[in-house]
Formats: structure tokens, sequence, C-alpha cells
């Protein structure tokens, strides 16, 4: 029998077609496997991201709300200690003013007691001259 060139040709053509076809199926095939694997394990990465995320966000809103919490806290205690210091310089003043009106007054009182005392002192002097007048005012004080 004799067969023809082209048609051996032929069909090695249609031979190596269909083998190629099977092997696009089966690549096809792979790679939407390795696709569809890929996606899957991408997908739960990013689902475990961000559960990571969210937990760690929770985390940093809580922290976050409770420095506030303590700064709020620590800023009313500071107002307090703030009040109080106005107040204590207001007392203070008020004090430095009551103690030099005291002060003002009792050098006030004490000032005829220096003039007296003064009179007296002067009044020794001249009674070292052995003064009438001097010795009648000493026989008056005693």
């Amino acid at each position: 029998m004799l067969i023809r060139k082209s048609k051996i040709s032929n069909i090695i053509k249609k031979e190596k077609e269909k083998e190629r076809r099977l092997c696009q199926k089966e690549h096809d095939l792979r790679i939407r496997e390795l696709n569809n694997n890929f996606e899957e394990k991408l997908a739960h990465e990013v689902r475990e991201l961000k559960k990571d995320f969210r937990i760690q966000i929770k985390s940093f809103e809580r922290e976050n709300e409770r420095l506030r919490r303590e700064i709020d806290m620590h800023y009313v205690m500071y107002k307090k200690l703030r009040q109080r210091e106005e107040y204590l310089d207001h007392l203070s003043s008020e004090i430095e003013d009551v103690i030099d009106t005291m002060t003002i007054k009792f050098q006030e009182t004490l000032q005829p007691f220096y003039r007296a005392k003064a009179k007296i002192e002067i009044t020794k002097r001249k009674s070292d001259k052995k003064h009438e007048k001097v010795e009648s005012i000493f026989r008056a004080m005693k």
C-alpha cells in the first residue's frame, strides 16, 4: 500500500493538534486550579490581616480612650490645683495687707512710748546738770 507523504503529514498534524488541545486543557485546568488556590490563599491571608488589624485598632482605641480619661482626670486635678493656687495667692496677699496694717498700727501705738522715752532720755541728760525743773519732774514720776 502506498501512502502519500502529504497524508502522513496531515495525520501527524491532526495528532499534534489533538495532543496540543489535550495538553492545553490540562494546562488550563492546572492554571485554573493554581489560580483558585492562590486566590483562596490570598483571600485567607487578607482575612487574617484584616482580623489582626481590627484587633490592633480596637486595642489602640481602648488605649486611646484610657489615655483620654486619664488626661481628663489629670486636667480636672490641674484645674482644682490651679484654683487653690489662685486662692492661696489671694489669701497670702490679704494676709500681707493685714500684716502691713498691723505693723503700721503697732508702730503708731508704740510712737507715744518712744516719744515719752525720748523725753525721759532728754530729761536725764538735763538732770545731770542738777536742774531744779528736772528734779521736780523726776519726783512727779516716782
